[in-house]
């Protein structure tokens, strides 16, 4: 969570060509692309939530081929693993705060809303809803 947070910031601060970044970067596409295959429908998620939602920011901000090559992979994995519940279809549709290693509690429980606001952020983040998210916002920034 760290260093996809550090990367975030750093991006945020202006820093776009901080050594920091490429390192980071570099931590945090080898961790996507050790992820065990996604188990089907059971909720899960490639990291914890609060990791999750760093990593997809940092992919988007960096872009390049960092995007092209390991946003997929985060897609994929959520997509595969969404969760299907017969015995209680109330929760179709959600993930829990579970990564792929463990981890990820919010008040000793996985926490299944806020798991699931950020798995569909993470899935939107290429359709550009959020303001920030916008072609040209974080570009009008650097112009400064």
């Amino acid at each position: 969570a760290m260093a996809a947070a550090g990367v975030v910031c750093l991006q945020e601060f202006g820093q776009y060509e901080d050594w920091r970044i490429r390192k980071n970067m570099e931590v945090i596409t080898a961790d996507i692309s050790q992820l065990p295959e996604a188990k089907r429908r059971d909720g899960s998620m490639p990291f914890d939530a609060y990791t999750l939602y760093y990593v997809g920011q940092a992919l988007y901000q960096v872009s390049g081929d960092d995007w092209r090559t390991h946003y997929p992979k985060l897609r994929d994995y959520l997509v595969a693993s969404q969760l299907r519940d017969e015995r209680n279809p109330t929760n179709h549709g959600s993930w829990y705060d579970r990564g792929a290693r463990g981890g990820g509690r919010v008040g000793g429980k996985p926490g299944q809303l806020y798991a699931t606001s950020v798995a569909c952020f993470i899935l939107a983040i290429p359709n550009r809803y959020l303001p920030i998210l916008q072609e040209g916002k974080i570009e009008s920034l650097r112009q400064n």
